[in-house]
């Protein structure tokens, strides 16, 4: 699955399923950089995102809210 940059991916459903693993390669002018994978022991949280924390270096993350600041 490709999702370009803000953009959001939606799955359908995922039934009952915990999430334990999400990984990630992130697209730069310098090449194809794998992110640094989100990875749990079994998670019902269903909202992630892929950051920037460092040059060159990104890694998956739960969004623990979706709330706006003004």
């Amino acid at each position: 699955m490709m999702v370009q940059r803000d953009e959001t991916w939606k799955a359908s459903s995922r039934g009952v399923c915990l999430v334990t693993r999400i990984t990630a390669t992130v697209r730069t002018p310098s090449g194809n950089i794998q992110a640094e994978p989100y990875t749990s022991s079994g998670t019902s949280y269903s909202q992630f995102a892929i950051i920037q924390v460092g040059v060159n270096k990104f890694q998956v993350t739960r969004v623990v809210s979706n709330k706006r600041r003004k």
